[in-house]
């Protein structure tokens, strides 16, 4: 069900920015591939100075420990965005940029060991700053640093709203993509 809303969201938003004349991207983190997740961003520019991102991404992993137990690991997550760009170039949407974002991250993590199925929910609000280059072709390098505090979280039914530590969010990106 979770995996069908993120799809109908992307779709929506995919939809309403080919239909429009404003620019679009499609973004995805590198650096994320070599932990087996897999993640794409799109990001409507309203303005040369306003733009919003929707993104989406999914991943896996599955351990074998020395004694032989094995474990599995599956994630999704959604993020949107707002951006401004101050003081972008003539072609607009790049440079230097703050922004506001929403970021949902679901861990389903199962094991033949004495855990067996754990569950980790988690949503968070922050803040961020980050820059963008735009190549004359238009493709895309983006880099971003931020941070903020999680709204909701949760392993296996358990609240983890007391402990103060474990409800700083940490945003972070280095995308690679190209502008429609």
């Amino acid at each position: 069900m979770k995996r069908q809303n993120i799809l109908l969201l992307l779709g929506l938003f995919l939809f309403v920015s080919t239909s429009s004349k404003a620019q679009i991207e499609i973004k995805t983190n590198p650096v994320s591939f070599l932990f087996k997740n897999f993640p794409v961003k799109g990001e409507y520019l309203f303005t040369p100075d306003w733009g919003a991102e929707i993104g989406a991404k999914t991943g896996w992993s599955n351990y074998t420990a020395d004694n032989g137990t094995s474990a599995r690991l599956k994630n999704y997550g959604a993020s949107l965005a707002v951006k401004h760009y101050f003081i972008p170039s003539a072609r607009g949407g790049d440079r230097f940029y703050a922004l506001l974002y929403d970021k949902y991250r679901y861990w389903e993590g199962t094991s033949d060991g004495p855990v067996g199925r754990s569950e980790v929910t988690r949503n968070a609000l922050g803040l961020g700053l980050g820059y963008k280059w735009v190549s004359r072709k238009n493709f895309i390098v983006e880099t971003a640093i931020g941070g903020g505090k999680t709204t909701y979280n949760k392993v296996d039914n358990t609240d983890l709203a007391q402990v103060p530590l474990l409800n700083l969010d940490v945003y972070w990106r280095l995308d690679i993509g190209y502008r429609f």
